[in-house]
């Protein structure tokens, strides 16, 4: 019996040491290039007393370490979307805005709060309300 269970840990530490897995149960060779949405945080937003959420806001985060960054977005960028998660604008790291037109060009908004910009976007009023819906980011 004490065989079988040394032999049971044996071929169990044997496994667990062998995994590629990574964070989101992608291999390591799948996330050579992160394209897309890749390695962001979807966050709900709300206004006043609103019931029903106004939009989403998705924020791009730093890639780890060997992974070549082939997003849209740069890292620390925010993407606003509406309701039915379709893109409305967009903020840099450095917060300039940018709102999409019906053609889906960016339009320059300028320098504007992260929260003015949202709120212009999402035609809430009063300070926005931020959830975070998706789980923490592994970290680099």
């Amino acid at each position: 019996m004490t065989r079988c269970l040394a032999l049971l840990l044996l071929l169990l530490a044997a496994c667990a040491g062998h995994s590629e897995h990574v964070a989101g149960g992608s291999t390591s060779r799948q996330l050579d290039v992160a394209t897309g949405h890749a390695f962001t945080r979807l966050v709900e937003v709300r206004f006043g007393a609103d019931l029903e959420p106004s939009g989403y806001l998705v924020e791009f985060a730093a890639l780890p370490l060997g992974i070549r960054d082939e997003r849209l977005y740069t890292s620390g960028s925010v993407l606003v979307q509406d309701r039915g998660l379709r893109d409305l604008g967009f903020i840099t790291p450095g917060g300039h805005a940018y709102a999409f037109d019906a053609q889906g060009k960016a339009l320059d908004r300028g320098w504007l709060a992260r929260d003015a910009h949202v709120r212009a976007l999402l035609g809430g009023s009063g300070p926005p309300r931020y959830r975070v819906l998706s789980p923490d980011l592994p970290a680099r």
